[in-house]
């Protein structure tokens, strides 16, 4: 998920979890609960997570413009913290098997999402639009998606 705070895009992680299974991990934090909050249990989160896994091997559907929002955000998120190897790993799935850079994640988001967005997914396409514009400055030239510099940096 990705929500805007001060004008900045901020990357959410976000994991359902079934009741029957839920715990607090070690190094994690609870933020609200309505009931009794969950036990907390001596694993962290990951080990939480591996131990948890879901039996669905689907997947989410890799073309759905909400799928592809997704992973346009981790792949720029990857490439601005220099890990290569999960940037190639999400790139894979939007059909680039070497990883790309942000024009490339630009033009992905445009044609992949833009044109068959809805009006309610319009502020989270914006915000991305955003993250990419912050990874830009951060890794590349600090071009904008119109070629001018980050509003921040004029």
């Amino acid at each position: 998920m990705c929500v805007e705070l001060a004008a900045l895009p901020i990357l959410i992680d976000l994991y359902l979890w079934p009741v029957t299974t839920a715990a607090i991990p070690s190094d994690g934090r609870l933020l609200l609960y309505r009931e009794s909050p969950p036990p907390r249990t001596g694993l962290a989160f990951m080990p939480l997570l591996d131990q948890h896994r879901t039996p669905d091997s689907t997947g989410a559907d890799a073309n759905h413009p909400a799928s592809i929002l997704l992973l346009v955000q981790l792949a720029a998120k990857y490439l601005a913290r220099g890990d290569g190897q999960r940037h190639v790993a999400i790139t894979r799935h939007l059909g680039f098997p070497s990883g790309v850079e942000i024009v490339t994640l630009r033009q992905i988001l445009d044609e992949r999402v833009d044109q068959a967005a809805t009006e309610v997914m319009r502020p989270a396409i914006n915000a991305a639009h955003r993250l990419l514009d912050l990874v830009d400055t951060v890794t590349g030239d600090g071009l904008t998606r119109d070629g001018g510099p980050p509003r921040n940096a004029r």
